[in-house]
């Protein structure tokens, strides 16, 4: 991580985004999830929604939290599902550019090599990639979720298709 972060000129204090192989391999880990988070990741795992979750400082995951929590998302990218077939860890998830940098410099290979070459070996590419929204994060480290960033996922979709039932809760946001 610090590596990432010394590439991107990132400062420290802004946490990464971890991708995870699924949710078993964040509860193997030792993550509980609060029951909004186990209804948040069935629905929408894999896919882009990140949730800000409590790691225990037993947790061999403990090690990669940021002041005791961890924003994980599970990605539907054929590459990364195949990768987690072979090795189930961790991934940084974060653009190839500079921190502050403009979003187009992380979607054009050529732009990310200039950027880049002389500190990474290997580029793995897809070619220029289209524009997308980011993920949208949640901290669901209690029982009511907080929006922290609208994303790919409106929150629109989140409230009527997962907290649509009186015993749910409210997000936080709207």
């Amino acid at each position: 991580m610090e590596k990432v972060a010394h590439l991107k000129r990132r400062p420290s204090t802004q946490p990464f985004i971890f991708l995870v192989p699924d949710r078993r391999y964040l509860e193997e880990n030792g993550i509980a999830f609060p029951e909004a988070g186990k209804k948040l990741a069935e629905r929408f795992w894999p896919g882009p929604l990140t949730l800000i979750l409590p790691v225990p400082s037993e947790s061999p995951l403990a090690t990669i939290a940021f002041q005791g929590s961890l924003a994980v998302r599970v990605s539907p990218h054929p590459f990364v599902e195949a990768l987690f077939k072979h090795r189930r860890f961790p991934l940084v998830s974060t653009s190839a550019n500079l921190s502050g940098a403009h979003e187009g410099d992380a979607r054009d290979p050529e732009r990310i090599g200039k950027t880049f070459s002389a500190d990474v070996e290997y580029f793995i590419t897809e070619g220029v990639l289209k524009p997308s929204p980011p993920s949208t994060l949640l901290d669901v480290r209690s029982n009511q979720p907080k929006l922290l960033r609208e994303g790919a996922i409106p929150l629109k979709e989140i409230t009527a298709k997962f907290l649509n039932d009186e015993k749910s809760r409210k997000v936080v946001g709207q």
